[in-house]
């Protein structure tokens, strides 16, 4: 719907200033019943409204026949650098797939909003029979919600409006970002099996979230040569693997690569842990006792005159 506005007043180095002007607004209601409320910005200035108007904006969404076949009834959209044509963070790619089993599509136009349908970024453009198109040098700011609309006509000249769900732009990749090596009880710098663990914590992306982090394994901070990355999904933030090759006394390291909703990545990486996989050779090992501390004579061997503690050495 619209709503139209047609006077504003306020004040001026003390003097009393009315300016009359008529606004549009396009709004979405949500439900039978919608409670619109109109007024200023600035303390300093108050509103005065007269002539206030609703109308409804009656869209026109038409097939060409009750057989026409829509594949993809959401047009895909990638904001920032995701499956971008143009790696810029001012560019906008859309493709879409839609059909018309009759008469086949004629031509395709695209819009870019700041609200479902509209046009605020750019205004309607005609692409051919292009099922993609991208849009550079745009004004774009971090957090704002983005819409793709698109218009297909079949060779009736039947038109088929479909619109994209709301994309937020996101110019910035996750913060934060600790992994811990172990299985949870807390990081660990040595561990006695070859089952490798760990688990991951404080990456953010208030704008888009995070979408899927990615882990791996290396024999040096950073590497992957033990284990490529592998994917997990939130709300999981921790992995293992069992089916290693690994010796003892091995140092490895993982790495963890969590990617928001715009295709930005942030890797952090653990400070390590040593395997420990066999105990210590103890073949060759001497215990010996000693003597207690100071006597007045030498004992013999295997004797001691201290009642209340045992002294040993060993190698």
């Amino acid at each position: 719907g619209t709503s139209r506005t047609s006077l504003s007043r306020g004040r001026h180095r003390g003097k009393e200033s009315i300016n009359r002007r008529s606004v549009v607004f396009h709004f979405t209601a949500q439900a039978d019943q919608t409670l619109l409320t109109i007024s200023s910005t600035d303390g300093r200035f108050g509103t005065t409204l007269d002539n206030v108007v609703v109308d409804f904006c009656e869209e026109r969404v038409r097939l060409a026949s009750t057989n026409a076949t829509i594949l993809n009834d959401s047009p895909s959209i990638s904001i920032g650098r995701r499956n971008f044509l143009d790696s810029s963070p001012k560019t906008i790619y859309a493709d879409w797939d839609i059909k018309d089993a009759e008469s086949g599509i004629k031509e395709y136009a695209w819009a870019i909003g700041t609200v479902a349908g509209g046009q605020q970024l750019q205004a309607y453009t005609f692409v051919g029979l292009n099922e993609y198109a991208q849009s550079k040098d745009l004004v774009l700011k971090s957090g704002t919600s983005l819409f793709v609309s698109v218009v297909a006509w079949n060779k009736a000249d039947v038109e088929r409006v479909v619109r994209s769900r709301a994309f937020v732009v996101d110019f910035s990749p996750p913060v934060g970002g600790i992994v811990l090596d172990g299985d949870g009880s807390g990081d660990v710098d040595y561990q006695d099996t070859a089952v490798v663990s760990a688990e991951w914590s404080s990456f953010e992306d208030p704008e888009s979230g995070i979408e899927v982090c990615n882990w791996a394994i290396g024999s040096s901070p950073g590497g992957y040569d033990i284990q490529d990355y592998v994917a997990v999904f939130p709300p999981r933030f921790n992995a293992s693997n069992s089916g290693l090759s690994l010796t003892n006394g091995q140092r490895i390291y993982v790495s963890v690569e969590c990617v928001n909703g715009a295709g930005l990545r942030t890797v952090a990486i653990s400070d390590g842990v040593t395997l420990a996989l066999v105990a210590p050779d103890s073949s060759t090992a001497v215990v010996t006792a000693l003597p207690a501390r100071s006597p007045a004579y030498d004992p013999l061997d295997g004797h001691t005159s201290d009642l209340t503690a045992v002294r040993l050495e060993w190698h």
